[in-house]
């Protein structure tokens, strides 16, 4: 289990200032997904590792190359690619949740009535 200290480092393995190591907790606090430690990122940053050993590259080059191929297919019309360049840049949409109601409204107030069991 990686220790605190080492899961506040960035791609390059600087450990981040401590304004940004603050600012990071107070955006984590009650997510313990934003992190990003789950099973997946923790694959992608081995293989990221993988990739840099074989070419002797630095994991920041093999970042750099994944992101130059992820706008070069974005640019050749890739749907997948433009929406994830897109979530990038501009964040992801918010979806809208609407209620029940007319107007999309959620149920605010319920009403009980008590009705007494007639005796035979």
């Amino acid at each position: 289990m990686a220790t605190r200290k080492q899961q506040l480092k960035n791609a390059r393995g600087k450990q981040l200032s401590s304004a940004a190591n603050r600012a990071r907790s107070v955006a984590m606090t009650g997510n313990s997904n934003a992190i990003g430690r789950g099973a997946w990122s923790d694959a992608l940053r081995r293989a990221v590792a993988r990739a840099a050993k074989a070419k002797g590259d630095q994991n920041y080059l093999v970042i750099n190359r994944l992101a130059d191929a992820l706008v070069k297919a974005a640019g050749k019309g890739n749907v997948a690619a433009l929406k994830e360049v897109g979530d990038r840049l501009d964040g992801k949409s918010v979806q809208e949740i609407r209620g029940p109601g007319d107007n999309g409204e959620f149920v605010t107030e319920v009403q009980v009535h008590v009705v007494g069991r007639k005796d035979d």
